[in-house]
């Protein structure tokens, strides 16, 4: 009302900056805190997307050897882009467009026909999705949202996935924290040159 008796126009045109409202910094920590867990957790989703099984990947090895490109050889198996792109067309949208693109395709030399190895892209879609399936896993450890993890987030995940490495398997027990302790700091060694405390 002030304003308007100030500015007659504004009873007929509609002011288009409105003033914030205060918001308490508490608040708005917490505000922040929750869109960054979302955004966290959306990130973490859509990588989570596009990481493949093992089923997926026996399919995909089946349709790459199914649509290799002539002449024909088996002791090299190789596939066009036109054959590329069928398979493409064949596996699930997410995995088609992370590991199908013409950029994968022209990461590999080509032959005289213009063909890439089979089983060379094949090896790299296995590499990349287990560094896609390693991110994921990381990020689960992130507490803060910031894409690093600090040294207890890392020994955290060292100590779960211990269990999972075949080579570990006869180690004794008593030696576990001694194993977590050593390999967490070689990580930190090699990751975090400046001494952060925090590995990206």
């Amino acid at each position: 009302e002030h304003d308007k008796a100030q500015h007659p126009s504004l009873a007929a045109i509609p002011r288009l900056q409105l003033r914030k409202p205060r918001v308490s910094s508490t608040e708005a920590a917490s505000l922040q805190a929750e869109v960054n867990k979302m955004a966290c957790t959306r990130v973490r989703e859509q990588m989570a997307s596009l990481v493949l099984d093992a089923s997926e990947l026996e399919e995909m090895w089946a349709l790459l050897k199914e649509r290799r490109s002539e002449p024909l050889s088996p002791a090299d198996e190789r596939i066009n882009y036109d054959d590329f792109t069928q398979v493409a067309a064949l596996i699930a949208p997410a995995a088609a467009s992370t590991f199908f693109c013409a950029t994968s395709f022209l990461k590999f030399p080509l032959d005289e026909y213009g063909r890439i190895s089979i089983l060379h892209f094949y090896q790299w879609v296995r590499c990349k999705n287990a560094i896609l399936r390693t991110r994921v896993e990381l990020s689960c450890y992130d507490s803060s949202g910031d894409g690093t993890l600090t040294e207890r987030e890392l020994e955290q995940w060292v100590s779960d996935l211990l269990s999972q490495l075949p080579a570990l398997a006869n180690m004794q027990k008593e030696f576990f924290p001694f194993y977590k302790v050593t390999a967490v700091r070689k990580f930190f060694f090699f990751l975090d040159p400046r001494r952060r405390g925090r590995v990206a």
